[in-house]
């Protein structure tokens, strides 16, 4: 069985903010006959918890009752081969080369970019120039993925459950280190009915699906634009 995350507390602004775009996609991105490899940070199926909330209400409140519906939704989704299906085809349709690596990213393992900053460029936080010749592409496609059950409530009063889904991607030019593309999409959906459907849990899979959904149109804009 797959792990499932306590986020003790996730800000109410996550709600408000669907969308957050840092860096347009550069034209050259798709125009230059380079190749990309896509590394994943795809999260364990969470469950987050919002709302005005003390010490006392986080002692008190129950989430364990979430652990085996979101465990039996997790199976049922496959959110990986969704995610690591939807990025290939995106490019493929651009006619973009690219390479699914089977990397992982540590970020404690990894340098901070030091060099001098140019002036109308941003860089990537920590130097990843070393992938260019170590893993033989030209572009990193970095996807971070976070989904799951989102709890509102204060004490032991519940007042809404969602599905949720956040999704950060950014492509980092390897010979330079600067930023090609970032951005992060947030879509919930509120669970509609009972959240509690055994065996299959089904009301609260279709919101975390729908959530997942609504991320990934928006991704294919960001990277259409």
């Amino acid at each position: 069985m797959k792990r499932i995350y306590y986020l003790l507390a996730i800000s109410a602004l996550l709600l408000l903010n669907g969308c957050a775009l840092k860096v347009k996609i550069k034209k050259e991105f798709y125009a230059n006959k380079t190749k990309v490899g896509i590394v994943y940070i795809i999260d364990d199926i969470q469950l987050g918890r919002m709302g005005a909330q003390d010490v006392l209400d986080l002692a008190l409140t129950q989430g364990n009752k979430y652990l085996e519906p979101l465990a039996i939704v997790d199976k049922k989704m496959d959110v990986l081969h969704t995610i690591k299906t939807f990025y290939p085809q995106v490019l493929n349709e651009r006619g973009k080369q690219y390479v699914t690596l089977d990397y992982t990213l540590r970020p404690d393992k990894l340098a901070l970019y030091k060099t001098k900053k140019v002036k109308g460029k941003k860089h990537y936080k920590y130097d990843l120039r070393f992938l260019k010749a170590q893993l033989q592409v030209d572009e990193l496609l970095i996807v971070r993925v976070a989904y799951g059950l989102l709890i509102n409530y204060s004490g032991f009063i519940t007042f809404s459950r969602f599905g949720y889904c956040r999704i950060g991607s950014e492509i980092v030019n390897l010979h330079d280190n600067t930023l090609m593309y970032q951005g992060e999409s947030y879509k919930h959906k509120q669970i509609k009915g009972k959240w509690r459907t055994p065996p299959e849990y089904l009301n609260i899979r279709t919101a975390i699906k729908t959530a997942i959904h609504k991320v990934l149109l928006n991704e294919k804009k960001r990277f259409n634009q």
